[in-house]
Formats: C-alpha cells, sequence, structure tokens
C-alpha cells in the first residue's frame, strides 16, 4: 500500500512538471520554419535631412501615406507601413516581422530600418534584396531635373535599433550635386547636350540634357545628381557636349546635403584667321588640283563643302576636313563655303557669309570629244 502512494505521488509530481513546462513563457521549442511576429515602431527623423516628401527647403523631414519601412536583421525581416504620423516629422510604422532564428528574437537583436516611399519604384529606383536589404539605385544614365524630383527618388535614409528598443531615428545616406549652368556661347534654348559628370577620372554620370530659357533670358542647363554620403570628389567635372569645362572638387566626404554648383560656360568662338581664298590659275576638271588655298584657323579645324549652286548650305556631317579638289569635279562653276569646327575649349565658328567662286575648266580629253565629228570614226 505505501509502495502504491509512493507511485501515485511521483506521477502527480511528474503530471504538475510538464504542465508547468508546457504553460511557461521561458521555453519555447526550436524553430525550423518562420515566426510571423506583429511589429510596431516609432520612428523620427534627424534634423536638416531631405526625404520623398520634403518642405521648400530640401531639409525637414515629413513623413507621407504610402511610405513603407524594411525593416533587416540577423534571421528577421519584414514591412511595415505607416499608420500614424503623416505630413509630420515623427511616424508610427506597424506590420509583421518573419522571424526564422530559434525561439524569440533577443531584445537586443540588432535591426537596420530603411525608409521606402511611395514615389520609389521598386526595381528602378529602389532595389529590395531576398532578406530584405534595400537599395537605392543612383541614376547613371538620366538626370532630375530638379532638387525636389531627386530628393524624392533618391533619398536613402537608414536606422539603427534593436528588437526590443522599437524607436528609429532616420538618416539621410544621398547627397545631391545641385548644377545650374548658364551658357554664354551660341548655344540657344531646347538644346539636347550630352552630359558626363567625372570624378577621378572615374564617371559618376552620363546622360543627356536639355537647354532651357531662363528669366533673365539667356540660355541655362540645370540638373541635379544623386551621389553616396561619403563621396569625395577630387579633381571632378562637367564635360558637356564636346567641351571640357566646370571642375569642381571637395577635399572633404559629401554629408547629407544639396550642393548647389553653379557656373557660366563662356566659351571663346573659334575663328578663322586666314581665310581660305579661290586657287589661281587654271582649274582643269578631273585634277587633283585645290578648288582653294588652306586656310588656316584658332580654336578648332576648318571644314569644308562644295555646292554648284549659290545657296547658303546648313552645316551638317557633308563637310569634310580635307581641302576640295576638282578631281570628280566636271567643267563649271561651283562654290566652296567653309567654316571652323571648334575643339574643346572654343565654340563653333558660324559658317562663311558667302561661298568661294570657282569655276572649273573642262579637261583636254573632254575638249577633243567634243571637237571630234562622229561621221570621222
Amino acid at each position: 500500500m505505501q509502495t502504491k502512494n509512493y507511485l501515485r505521488i511521483s506521477l502527480s509530481m511528474m503530471v504538475l512538471v510538464i504542465i508547468s513546462a508546457c504553460s511557461s513563457n521561458e521555453i519555447s521549442l526550436p524553430q525550423s520554419a518562420s515566426n510571423t511576429i506583429p511589429y510596431t515602431v516609432t520612428v523620427n527623423g534627424a534634423p536638416s535631412i531631405t526625404r520623398a516628401t520634403v518642405d521648400d527647403d530640401y531639409k525637414t523631414l515629413r513623413f507621407a501615406a504610402g511610405d513603407k519601412l524594411n525593416i533587416t536583421g540577423t534571421n528577421i525581416s519584414g514591412v511595415l507601413a505607416l499608420t500614424s504620423g503623416s505630413g509630420t516629422g515623427k511616424g508610427v510604422f506597424s506590420g509583421d516581422l518573419s522571424y526564422s532564428g530559434e525561439g524569440s528574437p533577443d531584445t537586443n537583436l540588432a535591426l537596420t530600418a530603411t525608409l521606402v516611399s511611395d514615389q520609389q519604384s521598386v526595381n528602378t529606383e529602389v532595389s529590395i534584396d531576398a532578406n530584405g536589404a534595400v537599395t537605392v539605385n543612383y541614376p547613371t544614365t538620366s538626370y532630375c531635373s530638379d532638387v525636389a524630383t531627386a530628393v524624392q527618388k533618391y533619398s536613402r535614409l537608414t536606422g539603427t535599433s534593436t528588437y526590443g528598443d522599437k524607436a528609429f531615428t532616420l538618416s539621410q545616406q544621398t547627397a545631391f550635386l545641385n548644377f545650374s549652368v548658364t551658357f554664354e556661347d551660341n548655344t540657344s534654348p531646347e538644346t539636347e547636350l550630352s552630359v558626363v559628370v567625372s570624378n577621378n577620372n572615374s564617371s559618376l554620370c552620363i546622360a543627356n540634357v536639355t537647354t532651357s530659357l531662363s528669366e533673365q533670358e539667356v540660355t541655362v542647363a540645370n540638373f541635379v545628381l544623386p551621389v553616396p554620403v561619403g563621396t569625395t570628389l577630387t579633381n571632378a567635372y562637367v564635360k558637356i557636349g564636346d567641351k571640357d569645362s566646370l571642375c569642381f572638387s571637395d577635399s572633404e566626404a559629401l554629408t547629407a546635403r544639396v550642393y548647389n554648383i553653379k557656373r557660366t560656360q563662356k566659351y571663346p568662338v573659334a575663328k578663322i584667321t586666314t581665310a581660305p581664298t579661290a586657287t589661281t590659275g587654271d582649274i582643269i576638271a578631273g585634277i587633283e588640283t585645290p578648288l582653294v588655298t588652306a586656310g588656316v584657323a584658332e580654336g578648332g579645324t576648318i571644314k569644308y563643302l562644295v555646292t554648284s549652286e549659290n545657296t547658303k548650305p546648313q552645316i551638317n556631317a557633308d563637310f569634310t576636313e580635307t581641302v576640295p579638289t576638282a578631281l570628280s569635279c566636271q567643267a563649271g562653276t561651283y562654290y566652296v563655303w567653309y567654316y571652323v569646327k571648334a575643339d574643346g575649349v572654343h565654340t563653333d565658328s558660324e559658317l562663311s557669309a558667302t561661298g568661294i567662286e570657282v569655276t572649273v575648266l573642262p579637261s583636254v580629253s573632254s575638249e577633243i570629244d567634243s571637237m571630234t565629228d562622229p561621221k570621222d570614226i
């Protein structure tokens, strides 16, 4: 009887231990699949940063409807949506995190948050990998036309915290180079120009920009290039068209702000120092006699075009650097036009006001052919 009582007591204690273990919050079985964890955080913007919806000063953070907060950490990731704080500098984000570790996440587990807005398109401005890590893709084939558009699409705002803290302060990871170029040459509005921004012989961006007319009625080009914070500009320059200019540099790493780079493009016009003249003496058709003497230019290379009509042509690809000859000419009157194609630090000259008139005489064989009576052959 006593043995049976001991057995009942032992079994009762085992049952209590099992029940206690199953009901304890301190004990979790290893998880092979992801746990879904509801999660809410409060997010503040650091002072003087830019982001997707920004005030006119481009420095004041304002959260907007559609904002998302991408959370990543060891074995944990998720996307939280803005639930309150739209239009202010403090937002609350909520959603679910996916955790693939064992048990529950440690309260000290390090988390990184990246803000993504509705203005940033996934797989274009923004890429997100399988682990939830966010990359902002700075433009390499196009520029933004203004600062507001640039900060909407290419602001990268990140913050770090811990799983148990649930409070993030974001900091800006993007700087903006805001170019304003005024042209004091013959560049006209609505001209599309190729632009290359380079840093220490490494290209930052290659694209096309279109000039416009400013309020002061001068030709300008405005464009914005986002670059990662920490970029140091060394021997940096802008090449516009075929002209190297607009050198700029900053010996220290760029911080999260807008860098206004204003320049004036004032190129001297290439010019003719010795104009071509008509060749003296007879010019015979089919002979490699130059139609004109070679001219001399400053700031570029003279290019020529021959027409049979005394009508001023348009400058185009038909012009050639070779002085024209009578080799392919028939007898008749011709007009030679010319201008200076500029080098990298000049502007093209105007086309010559008039064509140089030259007369090409028939070849001797042509004269003989015309004098011969067919009946005599």
